[in-house]
């Protein structure tokens, strides 16, 4: 990504995000402003981590575990539910998702059901 937007030579942050320029919400003629800054710095924080990697220690990774939620009709403009899950290799999350569902569900079980599909998948 850093290739792909001219950052390759970009100046390393150590956070990815410090308190930016301070916008008016009420003109909202800044926000693509504040957008954008938030992820050049987001980027320059990537490039202070090229090289580094995920250590990963011996542990039991024989076994799958899936955690699925949903919070049926949640939204009170669209009665759309919300469905976030997480998967685990052993004790390591390598999965996890959170947002609507693409449908309106008639219950919470149909809810509970269609989290189920998602992480499933």
């Amino acid at each position: 990504m850093l290739q792909k937007f001219d950052m390759l030579h970009c100046k390393p942050a150590n956070t990815p995000v410090l308190h930016g320029p301070r916008v008016s919400i009420s003109t909202g003629t800044l926000l693509t402003d504040v957008t954008g800054y938030r992820s050049m710095r987001i980027f320059r924080c990537l490039k202070g981590t090229i090289g580094t990697g995920i250590t990963l220690v011996p542990g039991d990774t024989s076994f799958i575990t899936a955690y699925v939620d949903s919070d049926w009709a949640g939204c009170p403009d669209t009665r759309r539910s919300t469905s976030g899950f997480c998967t685990f290799l052993g004790s390591y999350i390598i999965s996890w998702s959170s947002k609507k569902q693409p449908t309106i569900s008639r219950s919470s079980a149909e809810a509970e059901y269609k989290s189920m599909d998602v992480a499933v998948a």
